[in-house]
């Protein structure tokens, strides 16, 4: 072979090569290094918002946090004071696509039939992503709601659900109200404007 047909067949490897480690670097953190303080304010600020939400609510509106809310208002605190700049941080996102999630699994398990108990949880996510979706109000941690609500089939069906969604939404919007709180006190910009 000649030098030059071999030149051209490595570069071509060393392109095949490189196209290999940019898809790889996908796989990488995504979210920009935090120092060291931003690392322990977003470790205490979760722990913060949630205790303070957890504390606050029964005596502010009477009503305790219900159990199948406490792991994804906790993803949503993890996301409030790590991450306010996301769109799934802002108080729309949050506090509606909650409402939505828990109106997506009540919704479900009231009209599921009893042949799809154990997918229940399943559909109950799809819609409630196809409703935060078509709201512009994606938030994660209303996922894991969803699931956590319809999961568990029809026996954990509520008999008043407007008093369920009352409840989800207010301690969401108290969450909000903590991480407004704890923002202004470190000096950082929460809600983002759009």
């Amino acid at each position: 072979r000649c030098p030059s047909r071999r030149r051209a067949g490595l570069g071509g490897d060393r392109r095949e090569k490189a196209r290999g480690m940019n898809f790889l670097r996908g796989f990488g953190p995504a979210h920009p290094q935090m120092d060291l303080r931003a690392v322990l304010t977003s470790g205490l600020g979760a722990a913060l918002l949630l205790a303070a939400t957890v504390w606050l609510l029964p005596r502010a509106t009477g009503i305790a946090v219900p159990p199948p809310l406490l792991a994804p208002l906790g993803a949503s605190a993890l996301m409030l004071a790590a991450l306010p700049q996301s769109p799934q941080s802002q108080p729309w996102s949050v506090v509606l696509g909650t409402v939505l999630a828990a109106g997506a699994a009540e919704l479900v398990l009231h009209l599921a039939p009893a042949a799809l108990a154990q997918w229940t949880g399943l559909v109950a996510l799809a819609l409630a992503t196809v409703l935060m979706a078509a709201a512009r109000a994606i938030h994660a941690p209303a996922g894991i709601l969803a699931l956590s609500l319809a999961g568990s089939g029809p026996a954990s069906r509520v008999a008043d659900t407007a008093y369920l969604l009352f409840q989800i939404g207010a301690a969401a919007a108290l969450l909000v109200a903590m991480a407004l709180v704890w923002h202004l006190l470190l000096g950082n910009r929460y809600p983002m404007k759009s």
